[in-house]
């Protein structure tokens, strides 16, 4: 389990090697050490300052180890992802970043079973339908862990909202360390 201070010098080094990326100039003078640990994956998403959800990138996938790999990953396609929507790094300085390491997905057989504080949700139909909501994104719905679902399907897979609640759509929790809190 990474201690608050880890996940705090990594949420550290993920800024600055984002202004370093907005800024090439900018030298990135934090050095983390090598953190190894198992987890399942990593993501980062950004709040405006009026909350607004404006970007979030990241990776699922089993055996990974070294955490500063995973995160250098994801600063990458995050990157890539905002300025593809021209966000710039004042709105990265004005907003809120979110950082999560996952830690385990656990299949839920009751999809609902999952707690709506702290995991994130991943639904998968078939091979090419799937999709998650991070714990922020959630917060940010405000609304039951049905309708998180049914929002899920439809707005964000686009597919039919209410294919959580049959046996061959498969849901999961992802359970998370996240910074901040």
């Amino acid at each position: 389990m990474a201690s608050t201070e880890t996940m705090n010098e990594l949420y550290t080094y993920c800024k600055a090697r984002l202004a370093q990326k907005f800024d090439p100039s900018l030298p990135v003078s934090i050095n983390i050490p090598s953190f190894d640990e198992s987890h399942k994956g990593l993501y980062l998403g950004l709040l405006s300052s009026s909350n607004k959800d404006l970007a979030s990138s990241g990776f699922l996938q089993d055996n990974q180890s070294n955490v500063n790999l995973s995160l250098d990953r994801v600063i990458e396609s995050f990157f890539a992802e905002l300025r593809g929507k021209g966000i710039s790094y004042n709105q990265i300085e004005t907003g809120t970043l979110f950082l999560y390491l996952v830690k385990e997905v656990e299949y839920l057989p009751r999809p609902t079973e999952w707690d709506e504080n702290k995991d994130g949700v991943y639904f998968m139909w078939g091979q090419e339908f799937r999709g998650l909501y991070l714990p922020y994104q959630i917060k940010q719905l405000a609304c039951s862990k049905m309708e998180v679902l049914d929002r899920l399907l439809s707005w964000n897979i686009g597919i039919i909202s209410n294919l959580w609640k049959l046996p061959e759509g498969l849901c999961f929790a992802l359970k998370m360390e996240s910074y901040p809190d």
